[in-house]
């Protein structure tokens, strides 16, 4: 997996993960979709989802945008130029990230999809309640006609 020298250097870039990390991310990510990183590269969009998120928390956030600095960056414990394994230790660490968060990712997923469940609901409320009334007005004219 991650050499110690990978680790530390993630320990280090989390540590000092800031807000304007993710100015940088954002300028070189695309470009790293590229030889392995494209196997992992849904975890990449993942962990860069949450790091644009404001409502997510932060210990989880500098630990993404650690992995993704590392990612990004042409100083790693094995330089991306070379050949075949230039960007091995980049996915090994992507993966130790996504491993270490496995639980607040799950967390943030579903948190996702509830805030997006209920601007949807919001969205649609009204077409939601005429359809809710309509159904029981149906339903008490069906009883009534059943009634006689």
């Amino acid at each position: 997996m991650a050499s110690r020298k990978s680790k530390r250097l993630l320990e280090k870039l989390t540590g000092q993960a800031s807000e304007a990390d993710i100015q940088k991310i954002d300028a070189r990510l695309d470009a790293k979709n590229r030889g392995k990183v494209r196997e992992v590269w849904d975890q990449v969009q993942l962990l860069w989802r949450m790091v644009k998120d404001p409502k997510a928390a932060w210990p989880a956030k500098a630990q993404a945008i650690g992995a993704l600095v590392y990612l990004i960056s042409p100083i790693d414990a094995v330089p991306d130029p070379l050949p075949i394994v230039g960007l091995v230790d980049d996915v090994a660490i992507i993966l130790l990230v996504v491993k270490a968060l496995a639980d607040a990712l799950e967390e943030y997923v579903a948190e996702v999809a509830r805030r997006h469940a209920e601007i949807q609901v919001r969205k649609h409320y009204k077409m939601v309640l005429a359809s809710v009334l309509g159904a029981v007005a149906i339903a008490a004219i069906a009883f009534a006609f059943q009634l006689l």
